[in-house]
């Protein structure tokens, strides 16, 4: 799905004000529906059956963060109508253990999940994958890249009268403890 103007294809998560911005359910939606074109304050109340006043702060919110910018504007008599678009086509956030950001960046990954945990009790379309595996820092990386190419060829088979999908990826470490190895012995039955 390509939208009506122009940005960056990927944005790297810098700032816990960045991280604390994406970490509310309402800019998610916002930064959602600006991945189809570009909206005014107005367009995108209406869309969310909210308030504008209320869009209008979250708005700021991500202008401020650096996250969502204005695209272009309209002369609509004596108002100029702002359009409003994001900065990237998907924001990467990568946040070290040692990290300030690791609070805001749970709340962040806390809105993502609470939005797939609801869909997929609503949707009988959807699918998760869970699967566990030690697998080395070098093959993590081939995975990482493969799961990107995977997200844009999602991307790609968007069709404009179809309903809204998501496409999350994820490879994290898992906190597992190992088994010991067993001893071979010649007394196994």
């Amino acid at each position: 799905m390509q939208p009506d103007y122009e940005l960056e294809e990927t944005m790297r998560l810098e700032t816990p004000e960045q991280y604390k911005a994406l970490g509310e359910p309402l800019r998610l939606q916002i930064i959602n529906l600006l991945q189809e074109r570009a909206a005014t304050t107005i367009q995108l109340a209406e869309a969310l059956q909210l308030p504008t006043s209320t869009v209008a702060h979250h708005l700021q919110v991500l202008v401020k963060a650096g996250l969502v910018k204005v695209v272009r504007t309209r002369q609509v008599r004596a108002i100029t109508e702002r359009y409003y678009g994001n900065v990237a086509r998907s924001f990467l956030g990568i946040v070290s253990r040692e990290s300030e950001m690791k609070g805001v960046a749970r709340e962040m990954h806390g809105a993502v999940l609470a939005e797939v945990f609801t869909a997929m009790q609503e949707d009988t379309q959807s699918g998760l994958v869970h699967t566990l595996a030690r697998v080395p820092m070098k093959r993590r990386r081939e995975f990482i890249e493969r799961l990107d190419a995977l997200g844009k060829e999602f991307e790609q088979a968007a069709e404009a009268d179809s309903d809204m999908c998501a496409f999350l990826g994820a490879i994290y470490t898992v906190r597992l403890p190992q088994l010991r190895q067993e001893e071979e012995s010649d007394d196994t039955v």
